[in-house]
């Protein structure tokens, strides 16, 4: 069985050129799907790769 890819906000955030505070509210705003993982005050959000696949496909457009 081969695992799923878990990615971070930074991770994503990188790769899309943004910023890990645009990608945690596209969580927030349910755009994103991710896990919580609370740790002090600040959630900590971790994102499975079928997620990001399904966020790339609706919101992020390739470049013609």
């Amino acid at each position: 069985m081969t695992q799923e890819r878990i990615w971070t906000c930074p991770e994503i955030a990188e790769l899309l050129g943004v910023s890990r505070q645009a990608v945690s509210r596209w969580v927030r705003e349910g755009k994103l799907r991710a896990t919580v993982i609370t740790v002090g005050a600040r959630p900590i959000y971790r994102i499975r790769d079928r997620a990001f696949r399904a966020f790339l496909a609706l919101y992020v457009r390739g470049e013609d």
